[in-house]
């Protein structure tokens, strides 16, 4: 009688242990909570757009054109190295990609030979704009990386004397290449040193609209800046 008794009850009990080990419905198994993936909140993701500026100094060498007898005019014997500003905005792609555009503006010094700035009552202030396209590479853009980048563009060249005697010049194919470093001070602002080579040429040459030299000769020009872009 007692082994009869002692059966029951272990049967009645065995669905009431099963039924407090099923899941109940709606229940999060642990395998789910562990696949959830982390989220970024570092403000960095793989698209954004990208504006900002730099700051620096511009320092022209090479010459700005060529006589028939294959004398060169250098750059800086009619204007030397200034303060340069630049305007840049774009987009951000693939991460670490960033393709924009830009417009420069550079303050440059009088030139170094008295027989280009002594005469027409003395030179004012030469000065020197580029616009065109850039492409940039950022090793990390989330904190401090490397950064390569390449630009293409349009340049003008102009200089001026108190008598309004104007020297024009301009052309495409301003190239330049530059390297540096991008470091993130905050959720969406990086600061950037960078050192930028430049080259081109001005097919396009006038002295008071009439054509200055008989042909086109290469300048070269380096370039030290301090960029602070926004990536929003």
């Amino acid at each position: 009688m007692r082994t009869l008794i002692f059966f029951f009850a272990l049967l009645a009990v065995r669905p009431a242990v099963a039924q407090e080990r099923a899941p109940q419905p709606g229940a999060v198994m642990p395998a789910e909570t562990t696949s959830a993936l982390p989220t970024t909140t570092d403000g960095a993701g793989d698209e954004a757009l990208w504006t900002g500026m730099r700051f620096g100094a511009f320092i022209p060498y090479g010459g700005l054109y060529a006589e028939r007898s294959l004398a060169t005019t250098p750059f800086q014997d009619v204007a030397t190295g200034g303060p340069a500003v630049e305007f840049d905005i774009g987009l951000r792609f693939a991460r670490r990609l960033v393709g924009y555009g830009f417009f420069e503006h550079v303050w440059l010094g009088r030139g170094t030979s008295p027989a280009w700035t002594n005469p027409h009552d003395g030179q004012l202030g030469p000065s020197t704009q580029a616009t065109g396209i850039g492409l940039r590479w950022i090793s990390d853009p989330h904190n401090f990386g490397w950064v390569a980048d390449v630009g293409l563009s349009y340049r003008w060249f102009s200089a001026r004397w108190a008598d309004a005697t104007t020297v024009r010049m301009h052309g495409f194919g301003d190239v330049r290449l530059g390297g540096g470093v991008n470091w993130r001070v905050a959720r969406h602002l990086a600061l950037a040193p960078m050192v930028t080579v430049y080259t081109g040429a001005f097919s396009e040459r006038t002295l008071d609209g009439q054509p200055l030299g008989e042909s086109a000769s290469s300048y070269v020009a380096a370039a030290l800046t301090l960029g602070a872009y926004l990536d929003l």
